[in-house]
């Protein structure tokens, strides 16, 4: 039996009113929460070989002319322990905190750390969105590997109750228990006294095999690292094959969107995502009976690079449902060069769908190309599609890890309908790396837009302000991919070692995606959607 979605509790009706529909500053609107405190809870690390990193835009005074905003960095160990605790109010264009120097500074001597780092943003004025959009960096000799905030600690009960249906079966992720995964756990305020939790690993075809693991006890804001490598019946039950887990975590008082990932020794290298709700059991829909046939229902714009591999994972974690999937690829001018079908999709029974692009491409005699393509869902039983179609897109180099970047599908009723884009995300300008910020125009058959080219500005931003500017004139159907560092030599710029600025994609048309990628000297990728 599957359970309705209730408004209010997890669902996309709850997710679309905060996002596009209600306005900052509703306060009249009595079903609206504003926001006033914005937080982010990161598992952080430091040793002679890996240090973590949080960076951010302050996109509240660019974006959203909101000023004043006080930030409160706050450093645990693992033992949860309070180490250091800073405070300041943000006057800068970007912001930056650096671990292994937090800890220098401090005189704490640590040679190695493991704890965490909480950022609480306050405001006299509505923030609007709980999660703020800052990201978090684990750089280590074979690269820098980033995803954006995952777990946080509640403002108050009504958030919370809004938030704990997202907690359960946290899943959504690529686990190759070869490649020694991770999940990373930081707690809430409440103690956890330690005890089992309930766990179930997925082959690719779906068989499931499930397991309850012991988790230790753990004070308030402790941290703890669960290695899938470790529990023998899932690797043995895994093999060498991509597979994925679900969690059920007994932690109270936190969001448990977790920072999951790999960490191979064999790369000197750390690829971390986050985690996403198992939504299986949820009836979560919407309807596709009106939209005209030139419209996706649902779909997902993207990019295959040269040099770089793409894959598209499907994980089986969505509402009930049958679907076709369809690949579409683009010329330059934004004509229509093929359409392959790329197959019928049941979840969950058919357990992971994962699409190495380059070898769909072959399969069906198709040259690679880097411009748009477009992979299209559409019903095939009734019809509706899951409001969330949750995927991992992962960008490699060969046989390498990707980065499983964790993002949804945009679906129809949706795409599109803000006043404008304005989306940003980080550019780490490691020795030797190369950063590659991937732009897609897609109307998806919008009639309402007036015009089918998105013109707008691409913009790089370091502590001090504007670095450079560049122009682009998109139109429908086509991509363009800008390489940070060639932008940046054109200007003269010389960063500081292993420097991290932003980028901000701005445009008064709103059908455009944003994925930025940083390609280490050493070949692995880390990467994440825009925000």
């Amino acid at each position: 039996m599957q359970a309705a979605a209730a408004d209010g509790q997890g669902s996309y009706e709850q997710v679309l009113k905060a996002l596009t529909i209600s306005q900052r500053g509703s306060y009249g609107d009595l079903s609206y929460m504003p926001v006033f405190r914005a937080s982010a809870l990161f598992y952080a690390v430091c040793g002679p070989r890996i240090n973590t990193r949080v960076g951010f835009l302050n996109y509240w005074r660019e974006k959203n002319k909101l000023d004043g905003i006080g930030v409160l960095v706050t450093v645990r160990d693992a033992q949860g322990v309070k180490r250091i605790r800073q405070h300041n109010r943000l006057t800068d264009m970007t912001g930056h905190y650096d671990l292994r120097d937090m800890l220098g500074s401090a005189g704490l001597g640590y040679t190695d750390f493991t704890g965490s780092m909480e950022l609480e943003f306050f405001a006299a004025d509505d923030l609007k969105f709980q999660f703020p959009g800052i990201t978090v960096f684990y750089q280590t000799p074979g690269g820098i590997s980033y995803v954006h905030t995952n777990q946080r600690v509640y403002n108050h009960a009504e958030d919370k109750a809004r938030g704990t249906p997202l907690n359960a079966w946290q899943t959504g992720f690529d686990v190759f228990a070869h490649q020694n995964p991770f999940v990373y756990l930081v707690n809430g305020p409440t103690p956890f006294a330690g005890g089992a939790a309930d766990l179930v690993a997925v082959r690719a075809n779906g068989d499931a095999h499930r397991e309850a693991i012991s988790l230790p006890p753990m004070a308030a804001y402790a941290t703890h690292s669960w290695q899938a490598s470790t529990v023998q019946a899932v690797a043995d039950f895994l093999g060498t094959d991509a597979g994925m887990c679900k969690l059920n975590l007994p932690l109270q008082d936190v969001h448990l969107r977790l920072g999951v990932g790999h960490a191979p020794a064999s790369d000197d290298w750390l690829s971390i995502t986050h985690s996403f709700f198992d939504a299986t059991e949820q009836a979560d829909y919407f309807s596709t009976q009106a939209l005209p046939p030139e419209t996706c229902p649902a779909f997902i714009p993207f990019v295959l690079p040269p040099q770089l591999d793409v894959d598209l994972v499907l994980y089986p974690i969505y509402s009930r449902c049958n679907m076709r999937l369809s690949l579409t690829g683009y010329a330059d001018d934004g004509s229509t060069l093929f359409t392959l079908d790329a197959g019928g999709y049941q979840t969950p029974q058919d357990g992971i769908r994962r699409l190495d692009i380059r070898d769909v491409l072959a399969r069906h005699g198709v040259s690679a190309r880097a411009s748009l393509y477009v992979l299209r869902f559409d019903p095939l039983d009734t019809p509706q599609l899951p409001n969330r179609i949750t995927y991992g897109l992962n960008f490699r180099q060969g046989q390498r890890l990707g980065t499983n970047i964790s993002a949804s599908a945009y679906v129809a009723r949706s795409w599109g309908i803000g006043q404008r884009s304005w989306k940003w995300g980080a550019v780490a300008l490691l020795p030797g790396a190369r950063n590659e910020i991937m732009v897609c125009a897609y109307l998806n058959g919008n009639r309402t837009s007036g015009t089918s080219t998105a013109t707008g500005t691409l913009a790089i931003y370091d502590q001090a302000g504007l670095v450079v500017q560049q122009p682009f004139a998109l139109k429908d159907c086509t991509a363009q991919t800008f390489h940070a560092e060639a932008l940046l030599a054109h200007v003269h710029y010389r960063a500081a070692d292993d420097a991290i600025v932003w980028y901000v994609v701005q445009s008064a048309q709103a059908w455009l995606d944003v994925v930025g990628i940083t390609v280490s000297a050493q070949g692995n990728v880390g990467g994440d959607h825009s925000f």
